[in-house]
């Protein structure tokens, strides 16, 4: 009954996916959930039920030889946001790399880690989910380019997703371009140099972020990299190094800036530790409970 329940949970998952392709997805493209690869914890190493899998995927992108694959890897929001992003592009790696040695060229394929910054769900930082929510962002995605326009094609990828041909949708296109969420935000401090930063570093050519405000709602460790008397300004440098920056103004202080949100002090202590303090050493760590905030000692 568990298993019927998490394969009906996985089928509706998938046609979600299949409806939203036909709302955002670009003519000749089209996102597939593959429900069954996954990976243990911390891994990026395949199972033989995931294999199989790709083994399906493999057997259809050789028979629509035109297509191109771009294979997405998704965490959820547990641990750093960094180490996020580095252990979805292993497991993107990793199945690329399996689709390559089952013959797929290597021209044809892209491996994409997206960490935790494309959630399905509200499941994000700061926010208190269920394991469920979680399990839900845990996934690996393959956006197919090149598709026509003809039904049957589309869905036959669709039904990777756990969908069956007669059940997808008649169509699947979209008359305009599809509008990627925007990522988290960032900015750090008013006047210090900027340096090389691996914080996101995919997700951070040459864009400028806006920082988003911290939820009174927000419970949880980040890291403050300092309070200014005015806000920075939007071409500020640091906004094109960091996601996932917060701002808080607070009465008194002036506007304070945050990086990162936390679930456990030692990730945010190896953060802070790591990136924070070596550049800015005024860097310190915060938590926050029911809108207060107070300081740990480093």
């Amino acid at each position: 009954m568990i298993r019927m329940r998490a394969t009906l949970l996985w089928i509706l998952c998938g046609w979600g996916l299949a409806l939203s392709a036909q709302k955002t997805n670009r003519s000749g493209e089209l996102r597939v959930l593959l429900p069954d690869v996954q990976f243990g914890a911390e891994q990026a190493t395949l199972s033989k039920s995931s294999m199989l899998a790709l083994d399906e995927v493999v057997a259809l992108a050789k028979k629509h030889s035109w297509t191109v694959l771009e294979v997405g890897a998704h965490t959820d929001a547990s641990g750093s946001a960094s180490y996020n992003l580095r252990l979805s592009q292993r497991r993107a790696q990793s199945v690329a790399a399996y689709l390559t040695k089952k013959g797929l060229a290597q021209k044809r394929l892209k491996a994409k880690g997206y960490g935790e910054t494309a959630p399905l769900n509200r499941c994000r930082r700061g926010v208190r989910c269920s394991d469920a929510e979680k399990r839900e962002n845990r996934r690996v995605e393959l956006r197919v380019q090149g598709l026509p326009d003809e039904a049957g094609i589309r869905a036959e990828w669709q039904a990777l997703s756990g969908i069956p041909v007669s059940a997808a949708p008649a169509t699947a296109t979209a008359p305009a371009p599809a509008t990627a969420p925007a990522p988290a935000t960032a900015t750090a401090t008013a006047t210090v140099p900027v340096g090389n930063s691996d914080y996101f570093p995919e997700l951070t050519e040459g864009q400028a972020y806006v920082p988003q405000p911290l939820p009174a709602t927000f419970i949880g460790y980040t890291v403050e990299f300092g309070c200014f008397d005015k806000p920075l300004g939007a071409g500020h440098p640091l906004l094109r190094k960091y996601e996932t920056i917060f701002l808080r103004q607070e009465k008194g202080i002036g506007y304070c800036y945050y990086i990162g949100a936390f679930h456990t002090l030692t990730s945010a202590q190896d953060f802070l530790r790591t990136q924070a303090l070596p550049k800015y050493p005024k860097a310190r760590i915060a938590v926050f409970a029911n809108d207060e905030k107070k300081y740990v000692s480093h």
